[in-house]
């Protein structure tokens, strides 16, 4: 069973706005989603670990999860809207 953290939870609401989703919907979300990036652990010239969370696209639900499987838990949600606030910013110098 996948878990969401306190981040994931706030982010849905905020971006998806819709009520929160049960494991067993984030893990049927999971199924049919395709992965964009695999998880994987990187190491700067020090040693020092920066891990890259699973991306999955969604495009029936037009989102992004951001999975830890370390931890086995969804991390935020991304959605084609703050690609479009991110944009409107740059133009705009905000």
């Amino acid at each position: 069973m996948i878990l969401s953290t306190m981040h994931f939870r706030e982010r849905w609401i905020e971006r998806v706005g819709l009520a929160l989703p049960t494991p067993d919907e984030i893990e049927t979300m999971l199924r049919e989603s395709v992965v964009v990036q695999e998880q994987r652990d990187l190491f700067s010239p020090r040693g020092r670990r920066y891990r890259i969370l699973a991306a999955y696209w969604n495009p029936v639900r037009r989102l992004i999860l951001k999975v830890d499987h370390k931890s086995n838990k969804t991390v935020t949600v991304l959605t084609p809207e703050l690609a479009t606030d991110a944009h409107r910013n740059t133009q705009t110098g905000v």
